[in-house]
């Protein structure tokens, strides 16, 4: 590895992306492969708080879909699209 690739655990963040219960197997929005790793995401995480280093938990949410396209230069405000 070089100095660009080495992990520098001194200054590590973990970040989680949508991580919710609609994306496990079997639900709504499954993300497959999602359920199998909680066990290893929840270590990861305890390991983290133990440690203090910061965590980003991510959620997206999505509008309905006739809201989700606005034209390039138009601009709306969250009250308008709600």
């Amino acid at each position: 590895m070089s100095k660009y690739t080495t992990p520098d655990f001194s200054s590590v963040a973990l970040i989680t992306i949508d991580m919710q219960q609609d994306t496990l197997d079997d639900q709504p929005f499954e993300v497959p492969g999602t359920s199998a790793l909680l066990s290893t995401l929840k270590r990861l995480l305890e390991s983290f708080r133990e440690a203090g280093k910061p965590m980003i938990h991510i959620v997206r949410i999505y509008q309905p879909y006739d809201q989700m396209f606005i034209s390039v230069g138009e601009s709306r405000s969250s009250k308008e699209l709600s």
